[in-house]
């Protein structure tokens, strides 16, 4: 009887031991997708085919070899990319939904340019990068160390200029998204240029975000005005004071001359 028993304990573990592996094998082959298509959407910092060169996803014959989870891996790595979602849209068609780093500037050093990230991260400016907007922040102090994928927010300039670029897009976003270069003058007094005008702003140092929340304020009482074609420079490095530079007028001695 005992081995009749252990027979049958036996005979029983092994139905269940197929009993289970034929169902897994089913489940697996039920979600096997045999991807054909992959469409992206998100995209903005790069083209498309940038983004698939990098994932080597060029050769669409070779799309029937590939996963949802390693889709989502290979576009993970790419330094813009915060965030992937992999969706199986059925028919073997997959939809790439990305969600992008945000750039808040540029940053220009020893000749070579890099991206900061809104979370001061600093990233590589790749080919073919659409950075037309972007604000260029140019001889901050001590840069010597920089290095990629790490975070700069303990650099005094480089935090001062984020500063600075949000207190202008708080007030006056128009204003904010004129704005082209912050230059630091390695130590010496700060400086805006606009692409809405040809003059500088000088701010200087000590109070900054208070003397760039003065101009944003100024600038919303001359914008459109015809002065604006004669002034020279925007002084704001004194406390308190905003002085308007404008061309000498000429006496009639320097007509004639």
């Amino acid at each position: 009887m005992k081995k009749l028993f252990k027979i049958s304990s036996v005979i029983f573990l092994l139905g269940i031991t197929v009993v289970i592996f034929y169902l897994s094998f089913q489940v697996e082959d039920r979600n096997e997708i045999k991807i054909t298509l992959i469409e992206m959407e998100g995209n903005n910092h790069l083209g498309k085919d940038e983004y698939f060169k990098y994932a080597y996803l060029q050769d669409k014959s070779l799309f029937k070899f590939l996963s949802l989870p390693v889709l989502k891996d290979r576009f993970k790595k790419h330094p813009y990319i915060a965030d992937v979602d992999v969706h199986n849209d059925g028919n073997g068609k997959v939809t790439i939904s990305l969600t992008e780093k945000k750039f808040n500037a540029i940053l220009l050093h020893n000749n070579s340019d890099y991206l900061v990230s809104n979370n001061f991260e600093l990233l590589p400016v790749l080919p073919f990068t659409k950075l037309t907007e972007l604000p260029v922040i140019t001889n901050a102090a001590d840069l010597s160390d920089l290095k990629l994928f790490t975070s700069i927010k303990n650099n005094a300039d480089i935090l001062t200029g984020f500063k600075i670029l949000d207190s202008m897009n708080l007030l006056n976003p128009g204003l904010f998204n004129g704005v082209t270069e912050i230059d630091f003058r390695n130590g010496g007094d700060i400086t805006l240029s606009f692409s809405y005008f040809d003059f500088p702003v000088f701010i200087g140092r000590k109070n900054e975000i208070k003397k760039a929340s003065y101009f944003t304020k100024l600038w919303t009482s001359l914008e459109g005005k015809e002065e604006l074609t004669s002034i020279r420079y925007i002084d704001l490095r004194f406390n308190g004071s905003i002085f308007i530079g404008f061309p000498e007028p000429q006496n009639d001695e320097d007509k004639n001359s």
